[in-house]
């Protein structure tokens, strides 16, 4: 172990090596996916925002409704899984409290 000063510069250094986030820092009340901003400065939490791609099957399974001719209740089912997932992406991405909610 390093002395606590010498920590404490390096702990500075690579908060000031790290690039501002896009979205601007974390506000959520919750925060303990993943490490914020590691691997780019637009997505705060990169494999959650990765894990929210099945919403693209939820929109294959709506034009699957329609090119069968399936019941229409479906679409409900359907668009509420994209609006579930449409929004656990924002929020992984940005980790901002409007998306929280």
């Amino acid at each position: 172990m390093g002395s606590p000063i010498l920590q404490e510069v390096a702990n500075l250094t690579e908060l000031a090596l790290k690039p501002e986030p896009f979205w601007g820092y974390p506000t959520s009340t919750l925060n303990w996916c993943e490490d914020d901003y590691t691997n780019t400065p637009y997505i705060a939490e990169l494999i959650n925002t990765i894990t929210n791609s099945w919403i693209i099957f939820c929109f294959i399974s709506i034009w699957i409704v329609f090119k069968y001719d399936l019941p229409k209740r479906h679409i409900v089912l359907w668009l509420g899984c994209c609006v579930v997932g449409f929004g656990s992406w924002c929020f992984h991405m940005t980790l901002q409290w409007e998306w929280q909610v």
